[in-house]
């Protein structure tokens, strides 16, 4: 994703999850959001758990307290749970974001399920390829470098990409 003169990779949550899926241990992953209503809870430590059941209501973002990714790793589950407030931090994060047309504003939801995936993901076994993906993942390139240094091309050009134009045809 182009933010002014650098490029971001940004993984999505699908290349994460086939990445994940890649190293024969992962059979299964899932992300879901928690609204006011549901039944909800869960416990950490040596024995985790977590129970959900929805409640009969509408999926309005603003009454979304929770969201979740669960993992089947050689058949025992692994998940994350993310409050609200870690999910409005993260966005708060977000250079998109900023952007009236990004997908936090129109998706908030699926936006959430997707952070939850990623935290997710960097939990679970990786394969050399992701361990690469996520190591080069959020890091400002030159266009220097995201075409191996050997740029002979002059400014005049280089095509320029509006970031927001980007991210609005990523939500479409």
């Amino acid at each position: 994703i182009p933010f002014g003169k650098k490029v971001n990779l940004i993984i999505g949550y699908r290349g994460m999850v086939d990445l994940a899926r890649r190293s024969g241990m992962v059979s299964s992953i899932n992300a879901f959001p928690v609204f006011e209503g549901d039944t909800f809870t869960y416990s950490l430590g040596l024995e985790p758990t977590l129970h959900h059941v929805p409640g009969d209501h509408d999926e309005d973002p603003d009454t979304l307290t929770h969201v979740y990714a669960v993992a089947k790793v050689n058949g025992d589950p692994q998940f994350v749970v993310l409050t609200r407030k870690q999910i409005d931090k993260t966005k708060a994060s977000s250079q998109g974001a900023r952007s009236k047309s990004s997908p936090w504003h129109n998706y908030f939801v699926e936006m959430s399920l997707k952070t939850a995936i990623r935290r997710l993901c960097k939990l679970l076994p990786q394969t050399v390829e992701m361990a690469q993906a996520v190591a080069h993942e959020d890091r400002d390139l030159s266009f220097d470098e995201l075409i191996g240094g050997h740029s002979d091309i002059d400014d005049d050009e280089v095509i320029k990409v509006d970031s927001d134009e980007v991210i609005e045809a990523v939500a479409s």
